[in-house]
């Protein structure tokens, strides 16, 4: 989620508070009011949690960034009531918009349960792991890249081409030859920011053979031309990996809870997005 986002949810939140009157008395759990409406302990900490770690790292003095933080509060809880005195929630997209939020925060929840039921690792599975995934952890290398960057192509026949070509010099002979602009430099590539699956590919290439990635909407060829071993140090690499384990389980639970609903669940659509009918696999011989 943006931080535009995340405010514009703790916006909503605001709002949603700012109508319950509080009969408490400002104290113990109730930190303030504004016109008679609540804050309370509980909001002023999910908003210290919101924080990014390096916001609440120059904040040593939790107590005096709790009062700092709580100023915001106010100010959002203000900005909120005066949304409402605007009419800004009768907007007919608010109530669209509304609902998306819930429904992320609801998923967000989920996700986090569904880490909370995910087991550790024990050690053999996570040195499973990290001698599987070898290019994010002992095998890991910096590769030094000749690159060529151009727009995405949008004729087969120039597609055709480019894929054809087997050193940069070859793909800008195509895009010259269709007047394709094009801008020549050098770049490196950590092969621990991306799939092994994908370094695997790029270790295997012969020599001047380039690849391509996508960028932005553009499209950036790029050759190796030598690269450093940068073995990630084992204690790290061993953290790393129960995260990334922990992680992708969480995923596939994810994953399995939406098959599992979709099951069961009645969908219907307009014709225009019906979407196409998947092949049955294949069955076994």
């Amino acid at each position: 989620m943006t931080s535009k986002r995340a405010y514009a949810l703790l916006l909503v939140g605001a709002a949603l508070l700012a109508g319950c009157k509080g009969d408490k008395p400002v104290g113990g759990q109730v930190v303030a009011k504004v016109d008679g409406t609540e804050i309370t302990q509980t909001e002023l900490k999910a908003a210290m949690a919101s924080l990014p770690p390096e916001a609440l790292a120059g904040m040593p003095d939790k107590q005096a960034a709790a009062v700092q933080l709580l100023q915001k509060v106010i100010d959002r809880r203000l900005l909120a009531q005066q949304a409402e005195k605007e009419e800004i929630d009768k907007q007919p997209d608010f109530a669209v918009e509304l609902a998306a939020m819930r429904e992320d925060l609801l998923v967000r929840r989920l996700a986090a349960k569904a880490a909370g039921d995910v087991q550790a690792p024990d050690e053999a599975a996570v040195d499973s792991y990290i001698a599987k995934n070898a290019s994010l952890f002992g095998g890991r290398k910096i590769y030094a890249l000749d690159q060529l960057a151009f727009p995405m192509p949008k004729d087969k026949l120039v597609i055709s081409e480019i894929e054809a070509a087997h050193s940069l010099d070859a793909i800008a002979g195509v895009l010259a030859k269709h007047n394709m602009p094009s801008q020549r430099g050098r770049g490196q590539l950590d092969s621990a920011k991306i799939p092994p699956a994908l370094a695997q590919k790029i270790d295997a290439l012969p020599a001047g053979e380039p690849f391509a990635t996508p960028q932005n909407g553009a499209v950036v060829a790029s050759v190796v031309t030598g690269s450093q071993s940068a073995p990630v140090d084992m204690a790290k690499a061993r953290e790393a990996a129960k995260g990334m384990m922990k992680q992708e389980a969480v995923n596939k639970a994810m994953e399995d809870r939406v098959k599992q609903a979709r099951l069961v669940a009645k969908i219907e659509y307009a014709k225009e997005f019906t979407p196409p009918a998947t092949k049955a696999p294949a069955a076994a011989k």
